[in-house]
């Protein structure tokens, strides 16, 4: 079974998700809008289905308060695909955080 880490927050924000070949270099880009979120992953809106598996690097852009909270206009991170489910006007797709690695 699933375990979810942290506390899901629904957002509602634009995202950006950068498709990532093997070599973790951009394949295409695209536009998507957040649905929810916590420490370990989080669920979005797409147009297009990605496969599970697939690696991706997505960057939330963040409202205006979310924005002075944080001090900062972005979230970015690295994950992979763990689910899809079809909805009217596209995918719900669910991504599991990784930590990238350096050096």
């Amino acid at each position: 079974m699933d375990e979810r880490i942290g506390r899901r927050v629904k957002l509602n924000l634009p995202l950006k998700i950068i498709v990532l070949n093997d070599d973790h270099s951009a394949a295409s880009e695209s536009n998507g809008r957040l649905h929810d979120l916590s420490r370990g992953g989080c669920a979005f809106y797409h147009r297009v289905n990605l496969p599970v598996g697939k690696r991706v690097e997505l960057r939330i852009r963040l409202n205006e308060p979310l924005t002075k909270k944080l001090k900062k206009k972005e979230l970015r991170a690295h994950g992979a695909v763990i689910r899809s489910v079809p909805e009217a006007a596209g995918y719900l797709l669910s991504v599991r955080f990784v930590r990238q690695k350096t050096g």
